[in-house]
C-alpha cells in the first residue's frame, strides 16, 4: 500500500511540473490556474495519506495562491475549488496546529461556500459541503481537544445539523446523507460531552442508531464498523461522566470488541490502532471506577501495547491529546507510578496548549 502511494507521489510530482508549465504559458487563463491548483491539492491529499501533514499544508496554500482572487466575482469552478482547498487546509491544520490558523481556513471555506449556496440554492453538493465546514468550525471551537469555546461552536453545529437533517429528509434512501447525519449527531455529542454529558449521551445514541441502520444495509463496510467502535467508546465516556457505570462499561466493552474484530479482519492501519488504544483507556478508567482493578490493569496493558504504533510517524494533535488522556487515566489506576504518568501527560499538554488546545 505504501509502495503504491509512493509511486503515486512520483506521478503527482511529474503532473505538477507539467501543470506549472502549462499555467505559466497562459497565466491569465482561469481553467489553467484551476487545473494547477487541483494538482497542488491532489498532491496535498496524497501527503495526508502518507502522514506528511506539514508538507500538505504548504501545498494546500500553494493551490490557494494560484486561485486568488476567490471572491464573488471569480468563476464558479474557481470558488468551488478554493472552498475545497480551504476546508482541506483547515483539516490539516487541525491535525498539526495552530488551531487558530485552522479556524481561519475553515471560516474562509465557509464564506466561499455560503456564497455558492446563496447563488445556487438547489445545488445539493454545495449545501453538503457547507454543512461539513460548519461542523468542522464547531469541532475546532468546542470539542475536547479544541479551543474551548462551546457557545460559539453550538451556533455552527446547529447550522450544520439543520442542513444535514434537511438533506437526509430529501432522500431517506441516501446512505451518504444518513452517514453525514450520524456524524453530525456524533460531533454535537463531542462538544457537549464535558459540559453536558447527559445531553451528549442522547446525541451519541442517535448517531449509533443510524450507524447500526447503515451496517444492516452494508454489514461488511469498514467505515461503518470503525465508526460504530468509535461512537460506542464516546457514549461510554459520556455515560461514565453521569455516573452510569454499568451502562458505560457495556458500551466500552462493545467498542473494544468491535475494534478488535475490525483489526483482525483488515490489513494493519495506524488509525485503527489509535481507535483501539483510546477504547482501552476509556475502558480502564471505567473499570477502575467500578473497582475492577484487575480488569483496569489488563486494559491499561492493552493500550500500552499499541503505543509504539500510535506514536510512529509525524506528531499530530490528536495523538498528543489521546496519549495525554490515557496517561491521566493511568495515573489514577497505577498508583505506584502516578507521578510519572502525570509528568508524561503534562509533556503532551505543553505541546497541545502551544498549538491552541484548551485544557
Amino acid at each position: 500500500m505504501l509502495g503504491d502511494l509512493a509511486k503515486a507521489q512520483i506521478n503527482y510530482t511529474a503532473a505538477l511540473n507539467l501543470a506549472k508549465a502549462w499555467e505559466a504559458a497562459k497565466p491569465t487563463d482561469p481553467l489553467r490556474r484551476q487545473e494547477l491548483a487541483t494538482v497542488f491539492a491532489g498532491m496535498a491529499d496524497l501527503e495526508i495519506r502518507l502522514g506528511q501533514v506539514h508538507e500538505s499544508v504548504a501545498n494546500y496554500r500553494a493551490a490557494l495562491g494560484v486561485l486568488e482572487p476567490t471572491g464573488a466575482g471569480a468563476p464558479e469552478g474557481t470558488r468551488e475549488t478554493a472552498g475545497v482547498c480551504y476546508n482541506s487546509l483547515g483539516k490539516a491544520l487541525t491535525g498539526v496546529g495552530p488551531l487558530a490558523a485552522a479556524l481561519d481556513a475553515y471560516r474562509s471555506a465557509a464564506k466561499i461556500r455560503e456564497g455558492l449556496v446563496e447563488q445556487y440554492p438547489s445545488n445539493v453538493r454545495y449545501q453538503r459541503r457547507l454543512e461539513v465546514t460548519y461542523i468542522n468550525i464547531g469541532l475546532v471551537l468546542g470539542s475536547e481537544g479544541g479551543m474551548g469555546d462551546p457557545a460559539t461552536a453550538a451556533v455552527y453545529l446547529t447550522k450544520g445539523r439543520e442542513i444535514a437533517e434537511r438533506l437526509a429528509n430529501l432522500d431517506t434512501s441516501n446512505k451518504q446523507a444518513k452517514d453525514d447525519l450520524a456524524g453530525v449527531y456524533q460531533n454535537i455529542g463531542r462538544v457537549q460531552s464535558r459540559l453536558n454529558p447527559a445531553a451528549a449521551v442522547d446525541w451519541f445514541q442517535r448517531s449509533i442508531a443510524i450507524t447500526r441502520e447503515l451496517l444492516d444495509i452494508s454489514p461488511v463496510s469498514v467505515d461503518y464498523r470503525e465508526w460504530l467502535g468509535i461512537r460506542e467508546r464516546e457514549v461510554a465516556e459520556a455515560l461514565g461522566r453521569t455516573d452510569r457505570i454499568p451502562g458505560a462499561l457495556s458500551h466500552a466493552l462493545a467498542s473494544r470488541d468491535d475494534l478488535i474484530d475490525l483489526i483482525r479482519s483488515q490489513p494493519p492501519r495506524k488509525d485503527f490502532s489509535g481507535d483501539l488504544m483510546r477504547s482501552y483507556c476509556v475502558l480502564a478508567d471505567l473499570q477502575h471506577q467500578a473497582q475492577d482493578d484487575a480488569g483496569a490493569s489488563l486494559s491499561q496493558q492493552g493500550a500500552m501495547h499499541l503505543f509504539n504504533v500510535v506514536e510512529a510517524g509525524e506528531e499530530n494533535l490528536s495523538t498528543d491529546y489521546s496519549l495525554a488522556k490515557c496517561y491521566e487515566v493511568f495515573s489514577r489506576i497505577d498508583a505506584a507510578h502516578s507521578s510519572e504518568w502525570l509528568q508524561k501527560s503534562d509533556e503532551r499538554w505543553q505541546r497541545l496548549t502551544a498549538a491552541g488546545v484548551h485544557r
